[in-house]
């Protein structure tokens, strides 16, 4: 869960990039302690949430929007991380046993052999 304190630090961060929320000190504070409660995710995936949103809008954030872009880029992450896995650079080789169960198989369908 993200720290107060780096809540605060963010939603001043905000308050500066969009001036028409104009919040007072006390609001932030007030604002801090509701995306505590509500947000429960870590330091870094707020950053980056907040840092993504900034990129995409216009307008001040809602708990709603922060979460959304957090989904998206741990999607992002997941696929970046699945296709690092499945993809070597290198081409498929089969195995002799493979290739034996091809051939098997292509004769069995009556085709020519391999």
């Amino acid at each position: 869960m993200a720290d107060i304190d780096v809540i605060s630090l963010e939603i001043a961060k905000l308050n500066i990039a969009y001036p028409q929320s104009a919040m007072t000190p006390e609001e932030m504070h007030v604002l801090a302690t509701i995306w505590q409660e509500d947000l429960q995710i870590s330091n870094d995936a707020l950053v980056a949430a907040l840092k993504e949103h900034r990129l995409r809008s216009h307008w001040f954030p809602t708990v709603d929007a922060i979460l959304t872009i957090h989904r998206e880029l741990a999607n992002r992450q997941a696929m970046k991380a699945t296709r690092s896995v499945e993809y070597t650079g290198q081409p498929y080789q089969p195995t002799p046993e493979e290739w034996a169960e091809f051939r098997r198989r292509i004769a069995k369908l009556g085709m020519r052999n391999l």
